[in-house]
Protein backbone atom coordinates (compact mmCIF):
# COMPACT_ATOMS: atom_id res chain seq x y z
CA UNK A 1 0.00 0.00 0.00
CA UNK A 2 1.44 3.34 -1.02
CA UNK A 3 1.38 6.48 1.05
CA UNK A 4 -1.53 7.96 -0.91
CA UNK A 5 -3.56 4.79 -0.39
CA UNK A 6 -2.79 4.78 3.33
CA UNK A 7 -3.83 8.43 3.69
CA UNK A 8 -7.05 7.75 1.76
CA UNK A 9 -7.80 4.75 3.97
CA UNK A 10 -7.20 6.75 7.16
CA UNK A 11 -9.43 9.54 5.87
CA UNK A 12 -12.21 7.04 5.17
CA UNK A 13 -11.83 5.52 8.64
CA UNK A 14 -12.14 9.00 10.15
CA UNK A 15 -15.59 9.24 8.56
CA UNK A 16 -16.76 6.29 10.63
CA UNK A 17 -14.72 7.05 13.73
CA UNK A 18 -17.76 7.34 16.02
CA UNK A 19 -19.06 3.97 14.83
CA UNK A 20 -15.67 2.31 15.38
CA UNK A 21 -15.46 3.83 18.86
CA UNK A 22 -18.95 2.47 19.65
CA UNK A 23 -17.84 -1.02 18.57
CA UNK A 24 -14.68 -0.70 20.67
CA UNK A 25 -16.81 0.26 23.68
CA UNK A 26 -19.04 -2.80 23.19
CA UNK A 27 -15.92 -4.99 23.09
CA UNK A 28 -14.45 -3.29 26.19
CA UNK A 29 -17.67 -3.60 28.18
CA UNK A 30 -18.13 -7.20 27.10
CA UNK A 31 -14.59 -8.10 28.12
CA UNK A 32 -15.28 -6.80 31.63
CA UNK A 33 -18.69 -8.47 32.02
CA UNK A 34 -18.24 -11.86 30.39
CA UNK A 35 -16.01 -14.60 31.65
CA UNK A 36 -16.13 -16.49 28.36
CA UNK A 37 -14.09 -15.35 25.42
CA UNK A 38 -16.15 -14.41 22.34
CA UNK A 39 -13.97 -16.65 20.15
CA UNK A 40 -15.32 -19.71 21.94
CA UNK A 41 -18.73 -19.15 20.32
CA UNK A 42 -19.65 -20.28 16.82
CA UNK A 43 -20.06 -18.00 13.84
CA UNK A 44 -23.75 -18.89 13.83
CA UNK A 45 -24.10 -17.84 17.47
CA UNK A 46 -22.72 -14.38 16.67
CA UNK A 47 -24.96 -14.09 13.59
CA UNK A 48 -28.03 -14.97 15.66
CA UNK A 49 -27.15 -12.27 18.18
CA UNK A 50 -26.52 -9.71 15.43
CA UNK A 51 -29.98 -10.46 14.00
CA UNK A 52 -31.53 -10.17 17.46
CA UNK A 53 -29.96 -6.75 17.98
CA UNK A 54 -31.25 -5.52 14.63
CA UNK A 55 -34.73 -6.84 15.37
CA UNK A 56 -34.70 -5.20 18.79
CA UNK A 57 -33.68 -1.88 17.27
CA UNK A 58 -36.38 -2.19 14.58
CA UNK A 59 -38.93 -2.90 17.31
CA UNK A 60 -38.01 0.36 19.04
CA UNK A 61 -36.01 -1.13 21.92
CA UNK A 62 -33.50 1.49 23.05
CA UNK A 63 -32.50 -0.25 26.28
CA UNK A 64 -29.00 -0.70 24.88
CA UNK A 65 -27.06 0.41 21.81
CA UNK A 66 -28.29 -2.30 19.45
CA UNK A 67 -26.75 -0.54 16.44
CA UNK A 68 -23.33 -0.88 18.05
CA UNK A 69 -23.91 -4.45 19.23
CA UNK A 70 -25.06 -5.75 15.83
CA UNK A 71 -21.90 -4.84 13.86
CA UNK A 72 -19.76 -5.98 16.78
CA UNK A 73 -21.38 -9.41 16.52
CA UNK A 74 -20.92 -9.37 12.73
CA UNK A 75 -17.22 -8.68 13.18
CA UNK A 76 -17.03 -11.52 15.68
CA UNK A 77 -18.76 -13.80 13.17
CA UNK A 78 -16.29 -12.76 10.49
CA UNK A 79 -13.36 -13.43 12.81
CA UNK A 80 -14.66 -16.88 13.82
CA UNK A 81 -15.82 -18.17 10.44
CA UNK A 82 -14.43 -21.57 9.56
Amino acid sequence: MGLESAIFTLARLAEVEDALLAIAEVMRTGARKLHEHWRTFSTEHHLEHARAHLQAFDAGDRSEDHLAHAPTRLLMALATKA
